[in-house]
């Protein structure tokens, strides 16, 4: 019999799939994706209020601007060249929340009393996984802070060695 775990797996791939498939349609792929969007919006607002980039209050609605539509935004007033990465890049943290929701989340048999962790955990995972990759705006914002990180890294690394 398949495991738990592994139709959770299958589940949350199809769902995926079933999620992008829907971007065509932007009225149900804003609806579909809501939770994720909501997820994606609130990493970026998350790592901007830890990282003193003095976030806004998101905006969840979507706005129609040339070439297409912006579903959700959380404007940061001070983006500089330590959190301007962090931020841009944060909904990359959504990857590592489907993963451990999956992994931990997982019923270890099938019974009634965990029923619900299988119906929630692949839709969880799957919001995360449809709505990980930064935006346009999100890259610009992390290009142009992401060198003076790894700078920083890079010479922390290299001190590190020599000491």
């Amino acid at each position: 019999m398949i495991q738990p775990k592994t139709a959770i797996i299958i589940s949350t791939l199809v769902l995926v799939v079933l999620l992008r498939g829907l971007r065509r349609y932007f009225v149900l792929f804003w609806l579909a994706a809501l939770p994720g969007i909501l997820f994606h919006e609130l990493s970026h607002w998350l790592l901007a209020f830890v990282s003193n980039g003095r976030p806004c209050f998101p905006r969840m609605l979507p706005k129609r601007v040339p070439g297409g539509y912006v579903l959700a935004r959380v404007p940061v007033r001070n983006p500089t060249w330590y959190n301007g990465a962090f931020i841009g890049l944060a909904p990359l943290l959504l990857i590592a929340m489907a993963f451990v929701a999956i992994v931990y989340g997982s019923p270890e048999s099938w019974s009634w009393a965990q029923a619900w962790r299988i119906v929630l955990i692949p839709v969880f995972a799957a919001e995360c996984l449809v709505e990980c990759a930064p935006s346009t705006a999100d890259w610009r914002i992390a290009r142009k802070t992401l060198w003076p990180v790894a700078a920083a890294v890079v010479c922390v690394m290299v001190f590190r060695e020599l000491w």
